[in-house]
């Protein structure tokens, strides 16, 4: 008489080869989520800076914006950039923000400085640049 073997893996022998992608799975959505979780952080940290705040008050107030977007005008996701404040007061802002109306899409530019003790940004640039090209709009001298 010969042995019968059997050559098929047990059925507890199978289930754990589904622990494999479901952990990969599971990973990369804790991953995902973690990084959304980063991304949303850093949007409300940056959009509650004065430094964005008031170019954006001016892009939304510019007849000349409002045309080019049409109405509402509003701040897009995820702006790019940095705001940066040393221990003596003064600060430098890099920011490009994303805006977007019913007409279309553009970039708000904003680069300003802080001076030591002083209260309020000096705006070197505050420019909204449209997506399909065409002469920026200086909201420099916008009212505030």
């Amino acid at each position: 008489m010969a042995a019968h073997l059997n050559d098929a893996p047990s059925r507890s022998g199978r289930r754990w080869l589904w622990w494999i992608p479901a952990g990969c799975l599971v990973l990369l959505l804790l991953l995902g989520a973690g990084a959304a979780g980063l991304a949303w952080l850093v949007d409300a940290a940056l959009g509650e800076a004065e430094v964005y705040q008031e170019p954006l008050r001016r892009a939304q107030a510019s007849a000349e914006v409002r045309a080019l977007l049409g109405e509402p005008v509003e701040a897009g996701w995820l702006p790019q950039g940095r705001i940066e404040i040393d221990h003596q007061g003064r600060g430098d802002a890099r920011l490009s923000i994303p805006l977007q109306g019913p007409r279309g899409e553009a970039v708000l530019e904003v680069r300003a400085d802080l001076p030591e003790g002083a209260d309020d940004w000096v705006y070197a640039r505050m420019e909204v640049v449209p997506a399909g090209g065409g002469a920026p709009i200086d909201l420099r001298f916008e009212a505030r």
